[in-house]
């Protein structure tokens, strides 16, 4: 069993009494304390430093690091001193350790595809597999350009269609909290006062305060459920909430449509990408499968193309027997393999269903928002029509009094 690195930050003194600072990988104190011994470094202070990050900032980093370690490799700068280069100007303190940790195993004399391999999450298989493209054929630094290109695509696609999702659910989430807010403050105060006068109350305040009534009674265990759902979403329970997340994605009426077309154009994006970099078909599907989300049907559907291409089916083909696929996608496919111009066909599937789901995800917030507000009306009007209603009632009461 490996054992598990922390990322540790340090401060010592050499032997003149200069001041020497940095951040590495690291199984504990004592081991970061032999290391500066043996550097002949003594050791002021040693603290654990903060390791995660959102798949958003390592997208962000990688992105970056991606497109400055090609633009270093084109200027004639080896692996190495391209690495230190970027290690010093880094500013996340995780990088700088993975960083460091390249410079060493590349001057020990691993294979930079090899030693990526280490960092799952920051460098997914796609990245591992350019690479190592990229190191049989010579061209590191137009595979990491394609690359990067390819990710900031990637990246720019996924936030139109977060923001798309982001949209109607902070909506709904507020029209949650107004109501909950009216429902156990505001409305109780109106309670009292209707209670004073002793007069039949509509059937819709009647209800609403029933429920009002409930809530206020179940507000302790409520509170204590969703702080329990929220510690579990962050914690030991993520991966079942991405799951579900996954689900709803998947089986939303709408939403399905736009994370279809997200997947479709992710598809295509990267083996048009493994094409042009002279990866083969088998393998660029077998890439592509693995960046897939677990347990979804789209990366059974990719297993299922990877078989059929080694039985001797063509992609296209193989492409015409699952649904998923339209017919433009397995025509360009078919096309593209018969004039020997696959790749330039793969990226214009890409290029078409990039577009094709910016415009899905432009369409989605433009139906949302009358929906939404009717909704939000439609909640808004229920709560002052009880809570008003009562009123007209007070003033006859009042008046026959």
């Amino acid at each position: 069993m490996a054992t598990k690195l922390s990322l540790w930050r340090w401060s010592a003194l050499d032997l003149k009494g200069n001041s020497h600072m940095g951040i590495s990988f690291a199984t504990g104190k004592i081991d970061i304390m032999t290391r500066l011994c043996n550097q002949a470094l003594f050791p002021v202070r040693i603290q654990r430093a903060r390791a995660y990050e959102s798949k958003s900032r390592h997208m962000d980093h990688r992105i970056h690091f991606l497109q400055q370690l090609s633009a270093l490799l084109k200027a004639g700068i080896s692996l190495p001193d391209a690495l230190v280069l970027l290690n010093q100007q880094h500013a996340s303190p995780l990088w700088q350790a993975v960083l460091q940790q390249m410079i060493l195993r590349l001057n020990e004399g691993e294979a930079f595809s090899y030693i990526v391999q280490s960092w799952p999450e920051l460098f997914p298989p796609l990245v591992v597999a350019m690479s190592r493209t990229g190191e049989m054929t010579g061209k590191l630094d137009l595979c990491f350009e394609h690359l990067s290109v390819q990710q900031e695509q990637q990246r720019a696609l996924q936030r139109t269609v977060s923001k798309a999702l982001r949209y109607p659910l902070v909506t709904l989430c507020m029209a949650l909290a107004v109501t909950l807010g009216m429902l156990l403050f505001v409305l109780p105060t109106f309670a009292d006062i209707y209670q004073a006068f002793n007069t039949p109350l509509p059937a819709v305040t009647r209800i609403l305060m029933s429920v009002s009534d409930w809530l206020n009674q179940q507000i302790y265990i409520l509170t204590f459920t969703a702080a329990s759902v929220f510690i579990l979403v962050v914690g030991p329970g993520r991966n079942i909430w991405r799951r579900f997340t996954q689900y709803l994605l998947q089986h939303a009426p709408v939403m399905s449509r736009l994370y279809e077309a997200l997947i479709r154009s992710q598809i295509f994006m990267m083996l048009s990408l493994t094409q042009q970099s002279g990866v083969n078909i088998l393998h660029g599907l077998q890439l592509v499968e693995d960046t897939l989300p677990k347990a979804s049907r789209w990366r059974q559907v990719m297993a299922q193309l990877s078989v059929d291409v080694t039985q001797g089916i063509t992609l296209g083909e193989a492409m015409r027997q699952h649904s998923c696929f339209t017919a433009l996608c397995y025509q360009l496919v078919s096309t593209g393999e018969q004039s020997g111009a696959l790749d330039t066909m793969l990226d214009k599937l890409a290029s078409w269903h990039r577009e094709n789901t910016q415009l899905q995800a432009s369409q989605l917030t433009q139906l949302m928002e009358p929906l939404l507000m009717v909704i939000t009306g439609l909640i808004t009007g229920l709560l002052v029509l009880a809570m008003y209603l009562p009123i007209f009632g007070l003033g006859e009461a009042m008046g026959a009094g």
